[in-house]
C-alpha cells in the first residue's frame, strides 16, 4: 500500500468552492498516479480530552426529563455503550488495503512512521439517531472558528431537530461522539491540531440532481501553515439516507478523471461499471484533499432524505483561510470566524 505525506502549497485563489456539497473544492489539474488501493483502519476509541458528557445540556438528566422519555434515553444510551468493540491501540493501527492484493506500506525514511492512509473507515460505528420528517430544502448549518465542542453540538442539534422530527437527546450525543473520535484523529494519525474547525450539517430531501453522479476529488481548501501536517483531510459521516459515493482507485477510475475534467456526464458514463465501496450509515470516513490520489467520490443519489455531518480541522488561520474564500467567492453569510 502506497501512502503520501501531504505538501503545503499556496491556496488557489482562483478556484471556487463547490456549492452542492459544502466542504468540497474541485480540483481541475490533470493527474498522473497510478492506481492505489484506498485503504480502511482501525482508530481505537481511547479516552480523549473531550468529554462526551461535556457537550450534552445538564438539563437532559434523566432524572430531570419527562417520564414519556426515559425509556428512549435508556434505550439510546445502552446502544451508545454497547456500539464501541475492544479498544485497538492508535499505536498499532491496523491498515487493509481494499480488495485481494496487498501492497507495502510506504515509510519515511528517516522517522519509519507510516504516512496517514488518504481514506479510512473509523470505528466504532456511531448509531444514528431517528430522524424523520425533514422540512428544509438543502438547507446548511456551517460553524467556523476555535474548536467548541459544546457550541457545536448544542448548534448542530437545534438546527437538526428545527427542521425535523427527532429525539434531540441522541442527536446531542451522536454529534458529540464524533467530534471526540475525529478529534482523536486528527492529533494522532494527521498531526493536525485541531484548535479550530470548520463543521457542517447539510439536511436535503428527496430530488433528482444526483441520478447523474459528480465524481470528483476534493481540490486544495487552505494554505498548509505547518510543515509538520502528515495529512489535511475531512471527516464525514452520514445520519439518515444514503451514503456518499466513493470509488476505489483503478485504472478505469485514474483514465477516466483525466481524460473528462469538468465534464460530470461524460465522466459518469465512464466510471459507471465501478462499484462504490460498502459504507453504512453511521460509519466515519476520513479522506485527504489536495492530494492527486485523493478518493474519488459523489453525493450519492437522493432517493430519499439524507441528514450529513463533515468537517475539516487546522489552525486558526487555515480554518480563517477557509472563513474569507468562502464568504468572498460564494457569498456565504455563516461564513464569519467565531472565537467561542
Amino acid at each position: 500500500m502506497a501512502f503520501f505525506a501531504m505538501p503545503c502549497f499556496s491556496l488557489r485563489k482562483n478556484q471556487l468552492l463547490n456549492q452542492n456539497e459544502p466542504a468540497t473544492m474541485c480540483s481541475s489539474l490533470p493527474i498522473t498516479l497510478q492506481p492505489i488501493p484506498l485503504a480502511i483502519g482501525v482508530v481505537s476509541e481511547k479516552p480523549t480530552t473531550i468529554n462526551l458528557d461535556s457537550a450534552i445540556s445538564p438539563h437532559e438528566n434523566i432524572h430531570q426529563v419527562k417520564a414519556t422519555d426515559k425509556k428512549e434515553i435508556i434505550r439510546t444510551e445502552k446502544e451508545l455503550q454497547d456500539s464501541s468493540p475492544p479498544p485497538v491501540s492508535v499505536g498499532a493501527l491496523l491498515i487493509e488495503p481494499i480488495g485481494s492484493a496487498k501492497q507495502e506500506v510506504e515509510f519515511d525514511n528517516e522517522t519509519q512512521v507510516a504516512h496517514p492512509a488518504n481514506f479510512l473507515m473509523i470505528v466504532p460505528l456511531l448509531k444514528t439517531p431517528r430522524i424523520k420528517n425533514i422540512r428544509c430544502e438543502g438547507e446548511h448549518y456551517h460553524y467556523y472558528g476555535i474548536t467548541s465542542p459544546e457550541v457545536i453540538v448544542a448548534e448542530a442539534t437545534k438546527f437538526i431537530s428545527d427542521n425535523s422530527s427527532v429525539f434531540q437527546w441522541s442527536v446531542k450525543k451522536i454529534i458529540a461522539k464524533f467530534l471526540a473520535l475525529t478529534i482523536q484523529d486528527s492529533k494522532d494519525d494527521c498531526q493536525v491540531n485541531p484548535e479550530a474547525v470548520w463543521f457542517v450539517v447539510s439536511m436535503t430531501q428527496k430530488s433528482d440532481e444526483f441520478v447523474i453522479p459528480r465524481w470528483h476529488r476534493d481540490g486544495r481548501m487552505i494554505e498548509c501553515t505547518n510543515a509538520n501536517h502528515a495529512l489535511h483531510c475531512r471527516y464525514a459521516t452520514t445520519l439518515l439516507g444514503p451514503t456518499t459515493l466513493v470509488l476505489q482507485e483503478t485504472e478505469v477510475v485514474t483514465q477516466g478523471m483525466k481524460q473528462y475534467v469538468g465534464k460530470r456526464k461524460e465522466t459518469a458514463n465512464a466510471l459507471a461499471g465501478e462499484i462504490p465501496l460498502e459504507i453504512t450509515r453511521g460509519q466515519i470516513i476520513r479522506f485527504s484533499w489536495g492530494q492527486e490520489d485523493s478518493p474519488v467520490h459523489s453525493e450519492p443519489d437522493l432517493v430519499a432524505e439524507r441528514v450529513f455531518i463533515s468537517c475539516i480541522y487546522g489552525s486558526i488561520s487555515e480554518i480563517k483561510d477557509i472563513t474569507a474564500t468562502r464568504r468572498q467567492k460564494i457569498g456565504d453569510l455563516q461564513a464569519q470566524f467565531r472565537n467561542e
